[in-house]
């Protein structure tokens, strides 16, 4: 009885064992079908990713093939060779025969021999500019100097002791540059002076005294215009100027120098009157503007100190990196402003100083013009239209337009290479406008240019 208990006793002992390792085997069995299914859900996404990777490849395989073939016909368009030539597809169907008749073979043929003689009439046109730019640097690198010099003869000889017994047989000749100083004269102008006998009523006569820029000036006008170069062509300043007229022996004054320069803009105002006159004429005006560092050294006026004041103490532009600085710590931005013509009766570069940007410069330079303005996208010009109550339009300017475009090739390289060789194409179509000889236009006096080329609108002289 008591080995049946105990067996009994052991069993049970036996079953629950075998009751728990049953249920970690399900335990384990469980986790790892969950393991299994999220094995294959990975294996499903990776071939997924896999395909797609691969479909990507593919389309980027596809779109290189694209911008590779768009690059090359680009390429062709700005720099490859041009030809009319007809190449015919042997995949597209004729429309009455499969075959092209004899005529048009011998088309084609005749095409292809015209297009040589084009091909080697050009081959032989870059040959002789070739050559024609050989020359020239050769020439332009020569030892030999041009025939434009002044030539001066100085001769070396032997004394007469080592001479004698000699025979002449010919010179060798070299040349050298030499320099001279800078020269100034004293002209004494004459003037005879007459009066008639016994009627002294009738007074003195004589000669009109010479021409100066002011009465009395004891400085001709050569001396000026040497002051005019120096200060604007070679941009010496007035000391340097002094320096420079000292090798003469003749020492100005400072002030010498700055007088003949005002009396020069003074003399020349009409002249610059006219031409603005002439460029407002036109119905097209270009016209941009640019910073100027300004030296006040507290020479300004109240009104333009005020000016500088009340920009100092607005809003600086958004399209102006320079800072806002005051006048006081003796410089100062300031604009110059070129105003140009586009007709050939007004070939002018004019500029205007203005201490602001303000659209008061703008709107009193072209107070009295009537047409379009072309200029960038500054305020001044956009909105001008609407300030002049319709007698001035705006158009953008294609070289500030350009620019925009430069920049955004990061971004959209094949539609800006597209604008920009438009561009150039339009660059070329103007420069070979400007080599085509013009047809001369008869006006009235047009025989006889004055002394500063200009005509007024009607076609005369003034």
């Amino acid at each position: 009885m008591l080995c049946s208990i105990m067996e009994d006793t052991r069993l049970r002992a036996q079953l629950e064992t075998v009751i728990k390792l049953n249920e970690e085997l399900s335990r384990a069995n469980a986790k790892q079908a969950s393991d299994i299914e999220a094995l294959l859900n990975a294996a499903q996404t990776v071939r997924e990713d896999r395909d797609r990777l691969a479909q990507n490849e593919r389309e980027q395989r596809k779109r290189v093939k694209e911008l590779e073939a768009i690059n090359k016909q680009l390429t062709n368009m700005l720099w490859g060779r041009r030809s009319e030539r007809r190449e015919f597809d042997p995949n597209q169907s004729r429309l009455f025969s499969d075959e092209p008749t004899e005529d048009e073979s011998d088309g084609v043929t005749v095409d292809d021999r015209a297009q040589e003689v084009i091909d080697e009439e050009l081959i032989k046109q870059w040959e002789r500019r070739r050559e024609q730019r050989r020359k020239k640097r050769t020439s332009r690198n020569s030892d030999a100097f041009s025939d434009h010099f002044e030539r001066r003869e100085r001769v070396l000889d032997l004394s007469d002791e080592e001479k004698a017994n000699l025979k002449y047989i010919g010179d060798v000749v070299t040349e050298r540059m030499r320099f001279e100083r800078p020269h100034v004269y004293i002209e004494r102008v004459i003037r005879r002076k007459y009066a008639v006998d016994g009627q002294p009523e009738q007074g003195i006569k004589a000669a009109p005294a010479a021409l100066a820029i002011v009465e009395g000036c004891r400085y001709d006008f050569d001396v000026i215009a040497a002051m005019i170069a120096l200060k604007y062509a070679f941009h010496q300043p007035t000391y340097r100027q002094q320096d420079w007229f000292s090798q003469c022996g003749w020492f100005p004054s400072r002030s010498t120098i700055n007088d003949m320069l005002n009396h020069s803009v003074n003399t020349i105002q009409p002249l610059v009157n006219q031409l603005w006159h002439q460029v407002l004429q036109q119905s097209i005006v270009l016209v941009d503007e640019t910073r100027v560092l300004l030296l006040t050294r507290d020479s300004l006026s109240e009104e333009q100190q005020s000016q500088l004041d009340r920009r100092g103490k607005t809003k600086k532009p958004p399209d102006d990196d320079s800072p806002l600085e005051q006048s006081r710590t003796g410089s100062a931005t300031s604009y110059a402003w070129l105003f140009a013509g586009l007709d050939e009766l007004a070939p002018y570069n004019l500029f205007h100083w203005s201490l602001t940007r303000s659209h008061s410069v703008v709107d009193e330079r072209l107070s009295g013009f009537h047409g379009t303005v072309v200029a960038d996208a500054y305020e001044a010009y956009v909105h001008i239209e609407n300030r002049s109550a319709g007698r001035i339009a705006h158009e953008s300017c294609n070289s500030h337009a350009r620019r925009e475009f430069v920049k955004a090739e990061a971004y959209e390289p094949i539609l800006c290479a597209q604008i920009t060789s438009l561009y150039q194409h339009c660059m070329r179509l103007r420069i070979a406008r400007r080599r085509t000889p013009r047809p001369h236009v008869t006006t009235c006096d047009s025989a006889k240019p004055n002394r500063f080329g200009m005509r007024s609108s009607n076609g005369c002289n003034v």
